[in-house]
């Protein structure tokens, strides 16, 4: 663990009852949040957006498919956001209070 960013939580699919359960709902890319805004439910109360919008409006390279080096760009990127910092805190909360 070369950052001690631990991964302790288990990703899953987005469901349409996370729209009203989550505050806000972040897509890494156009793709995805093009997908997201698509499966939201009109009664939804979380804020779809890209991640990147808190930066450049630029997508965040998926880490999963590059390999370490996209591993590093991401986090690095992510990293830069003071905002998202604080959305993955209460991710994180949210995710290890069960």
């Amino acid at each position: 663990m070369q950052h001690r960013v631990p991964i302790l939580c288990v990703a899953r699919q987005v469901r349409t009852s996370d729209f009203t359960q989550f505050t806000h709902i972040l897509a890494s890319d156009k793709n995805n949040l093009r997908d997201l805004e698509r499966i939201k439910p009109s009664n939804a109360t979380a804020e779809v957006r890209l991640w990147g919008s808190y930066l450049d409006d630029k997508p965040i390279p998926d880490p999963y498919y590059g390999g370490t080096v996209s591993y590093e760009s991401s986090l690095h990127i992510s990293a830069k956001s003071e905002e998202a910092t604080q959305y993955l805190r209460m991710v994180s909360r949210t995710c290890f209070n069960k």
